[in-house]
């Protein structure tokens, strides 16, 4: 009666709009179908179901994101039914990392892989995506998009274009709301995807009303919770970014899990939850470290140490050359040190205070620039 009294489901009957219709009518199903995914077995059941599903099924297949310190930590990528998250302060490379991840998956991996944005906008995001494919500078693709273009045949005829969709959503959206669009997709394409990357989760809503928008605790907890639940549901992987507050912005020694935005309790539903924040690199214009930590690995061993790779994001690249940032540091800090000294040093023999002579120096220098 719902869909009969609908003009349009009418119109679309008449000129036979049939996979518009489908689509329709499973998007009204599935608010009345069951969506718990509770199951309840005796042992020898559910022994013999791991068995079933190990033998004939991909559920044990470790995918890889391909970036080697998260792979390593995960014990060679996650696997189906599980959920990641990156943590990281704003402005320290979510969505580069999250990018560089479903560029891998799909192209390297050969996986199918749904970007989801409710942060940058569609554009913004095949920008990212033509600067990894091309080479081609950031700054150079959103100029002229044009410039990065030449050289994508070899892709396509790859296939990476079926195994690569993109999604911009403008709302506050639920799991609910992402699974009615993953059905329209299987049912124009026949099948779903094996990894969602989703940036970002904090952007998102819980499926169930009742959750407060200013409890941010509980509100993450319940979008995590979800988003777990979404993942078992279709034997997918998700990875999502989630945010640090003010504290991390600093966190020069590594992301930890006391700097999650609100409380951990979203880092508590997740597989594996990989801090990141990035630093300069003296003496490197264009690059910069971007350093790793392991918060949280519920399926290999967590590592302690955090680990800094060079990262070029102009080019949205993230090599394997691992930098010593504590040394760097410890070099930064001694030749902070030498120059104070010097100023103090100079400061005695001309009789100005320490900060005086700094000012003077400064004077001097920008004297030479502009004569230059």
């Amino acid at each position: 009666i719902d869909l009969r009294n609908n003009p349009s489901f009418v119109e679309k009957e008449v000129v036979y709009d049939g996979d518009t219709i489908v689509k329709e009518i499973h998007t009204w199903l599935t608010k009345f179908s069951k969506t718990t995914g509770d199951r309840t077995m005796d042992l020898k059941q559910a022994i013999e179901g791991l068995i079933q599903t190990t033998g004939f099924n991909v559920v044990n297949e470790r995918i890889p994101a391909g970036i080697w310190v998260v792979d390593k930590w995960t014990g060679g990528g996650l696997r189906r039914k599980q959920v990641g998250i990156a943590l990281a302060p704003t402005g320290h490379g979510k969505t580069s990392l999250l990018t560089i991840f479903a560029h891998k998956i799909a192209a390297v991996e050969q996986k199918r892989v749904w970007f989801i944005t409710n942060e940058l906008s569609i554009e913004e995001v095949t920008e990212r995506l033509m600067t990894r494919l091309s080479g081609k500078p950031l700054e150079d693709i959103i100029e002229d998009p044009i410039v990065g273009y030449k050289g994508l045949k070899k892709h396509w005829l790859t296939g990476l274009q079926d195994r690569l969709w993109l999604s911009e959503v403008n709302r506050e959206v639920s799991t609910d709301d992402l699974e009615a669009e993953m059905a329209t997709w299987a049912n124009l394409r026949g099948y779903k995807p094996d990894v969602i990357v989703l940036d970002y989760m904090e952007r998102m809503k819980p499926t169930m009303t009742g959750y407060d928008r200013t409890k941010e605790w509980q509100w993450l907890g319940a979008i995590a919770q979800d988003l777990v639940r979404m993942a078992k549901r279709h034997n997918l992987i998700i990875w999502s970014a989630a945010q640090t507050n003010r504290e991390g912005l600093n966190a020069t020694g590594g992301i930890t899990a006391s700097m999650a935005q609100a409380s951990i309790r979203h880092l508590q539903e997740c597989t594996a939850v990989i801090g990141i924040h990035q630093e300069e690199i003296p003496g490197r214009k264009d690059e910069v470290a971007m350093t790793f930590s392991s918060i949280k690995q519920r399926q290999s061993k967590r590592v302690v140490r955090t680990i800094s790779l060079v990262a070029d994001l102009a080019k949205m690249n993230i090599s394997n050359e691992e930098v010593n940032m504590p040394g760097l540091r410890e070099q930064i800090k001694a030749q902070k040190a030498a120059e104070a000294l010097a100023d103090t040093e100079e400061a005695d023999r001309s009789g100005l205070t320490p900060r005086e002579q700094q000012k003077k120096n400064k004077r001097g220098a920008w004297k030479n620039v502009e004569s230059i």
